[in-house]
């Protein structure tokens, strides 16, 4: 091959690498709608997600944890998933742990309170936990963080919701337990 071909085809490849990066960068993203049931397979117990969320959040969620386990045999292997969903421009979100334990919570303040889902105890705390999906915002104002926790079948569950009032809290949680009834 001569010079000029060389350099020709150079050139060719400098002008097509950037239009294939764009190429690349703008092709649809889809979310992997059948996520969950293939984490199913990989956990001993059935995953709760809820059927409610509030205006703003995505019905699917935007990261997945796990399966992590911990133990030291298979008799006392504990395994856990974490769910996140957000909204997008907001510090509004939930956070859901999942694991194949069952243990009591007691009430960790005055703001506690034990509520009746469909005959399962579930506890409600107000407080600041320290779990964010994202980097401190930048507003002054503050974000009401709510926990609930309960135990069914052997699981235990533990639901953080960021940024939104209680009624909004409580239709998630109604229907996760609703869910697994």
């Amino acid at each position: 091959m001569n010079i000029k071909t060389i350099l020709f085809l150079i050139c060719i490849v400098f002008l097509l690498t950037p239009l294939s990066a764009c190429w690349l960068i703008n092709q649809p993203t889809g979310y992997d709608t059948n996520i969950i049931e293939k984490l199913q397979k990989e956990v001993p117990f059935t995953i709760v997600v809820p059927t409610y969320f509030p205006e703003g959040i995505e019905p699917y969620p935007s990261n997945i944890g796990g399966p992590g386990k911990e133990g030291n045999s298979d008799e006392d292997e504990v395994v856990t998933i974490t769910l996140t969903y957000r909204e997008i421009g907001t510090d509004n979100s939930i956070f859901i742990i999942e694991e194949n334990i069952k243990y009591i919570d007691e009430p960790s303040g005055l703001s506690s309170i034990y509520l009746d889902f469909a005959g399962i105890q579930v506890l409600e705390e107000e407080g600041e936990f320290l779990f964010s999906t994202q980097p401190s915002s930048s507003s002054d104002t503050e974000v009401l963080q709510l926990l609930y926790r309960w135990n069914r079948d052997g699981v235990h569950f533990d639901v953080y919701i960021l940024g939104y009032d209680r009624d909004e809290a409580r239709k998630v949680i109604s229907s996760m337990i609703q869910l697994i009834e």
